[in-house]
């Protein structure tokens, strides 16, 4: 099941470019800086996971997985908040 959910979340978000997560600098308690945009955000633990395997190189299949595996989350919530956060993302223009 977590392969169809994966699945879901990768088709929506099929053309993701991350060049500029690359640029970003990530503290250890969640803070984000984008010296580009000069924007702050601050994200929860998953988020920084998240954002840290995108800067990686791991594709959101994968980081869907770890986070389904590390943490005690339903996977519907998983794929509904998976796809909030790339959203997100997307629309900081962190990611295209």
């Amino acid at each position: 099941m977590l392969s169809l959910v994966s699945q879901r979340i990768i088709k929506k978000e099929e053309y993701m470019e991350i060049n500029n997560l690359k640029n970003l600098a990530i503290s250890d308690t969640g803070f984000i800086f984008d010296p580009f945009a000069g924007k702050t955000f601050t994200v929860n633990e998953v988020g920084m996971k998240i954002i840290q395997s995108l800067k990686s190189g791991e594709d959101i299949v994968e980081i869907t997985k770890q986070i389904y595996q590390e943490y005690d989350i339903p996977l519907e919530q998983l794929e509904r908040d998976m796809s909030d956060f790339l959203i997100q993302l997307k629309e900081q223009g962190l990611i295209q």
